[in-house]
């Protein structure tokens, strides 16, 4: 017999339901259990306390928002081809309240980076790993090169979200990012032998 999700992760799986339709802003721990059906007790019961049950539910949007991205590793289209469909994914509607979130929560770190070392330190930590190991399948004639061009990556990537939540234009995101993957894609060709 199969265990289900424990009362942690379903209140951590409803919480970012929540938190991606309305933002963190003005957001106490209080007002969220209220909104969770519980209250703000055990939320510092299951997690310890407001910044680790932030941390949890940071981690948890990054997660998913790291597996569904692995759907585009074993396509079989161009390499920028395979990165423009991983960007439309991430452009599209559902996954902008997510980046609003994870925007919101960059302001708030910068401000004050000692409440926030945990993200700031995952932030860039946990996407590198996974984006060296895109890079090796798309680009393999980048080789050691391929540390910098994850951190590219992650940049042109982020920098485009920011553009798209600011501006609204997708189409002309669309082509900065189309003409992105096209410029990796001619520069790793002209590296192969």
């Amino acid at each position: 017999m199969s265990k289900g999700p424990s009362r942690a992760e379903e209140l951590l799986a409803a919480a970012a339901d929540l938190v991606l339709q309305s933002g963190l802003q003005d957001l106490s721990l209080r007002s969220l259990a209220e909104r969770l059906g519980t209250s703000h007790r055990m939320l510092i019961y299951y997690f310890g306390s407001k910044e680790a049950f932030m941390q949890a539910l940071l981690r948890r949007l990054r997660i998913t928002e790291q597996m569904r991205l692995r759907d585009y590793e074993e396509s079989p289209a161009s390499p920028a081809e395979r990165m423009l469909a991983a960007w439309d994914f991430l452009a599209s509607e559902p996954m902008r309240a997510h980046f609003k979130l994870l925007f919101e929560v960059y302001g708030a770190a910068i401000r004050d980076p000692e409440r926030y070392q945990a993200f700031l330190d995952d932030t860039v930590r946990e996407w590198l790993p996974m984006l060296e190991m895109w890079g090796d399948l798309l680009f393999p004639e980048l080789g050691e090169r391929n540390k910098a061009g994850a951190r590219l990556q992650l940049a042109v990537t982020r920098g485009l979200l920011l553009d798209l939540l600011t501006t609204d234009d997708l189409e002309g995101v669309r082509e900065a990012m189309r003409l992105h993957a096209e410029l990796l894609e001619s520069y790793a060709n002209r590296l192969t032998p």
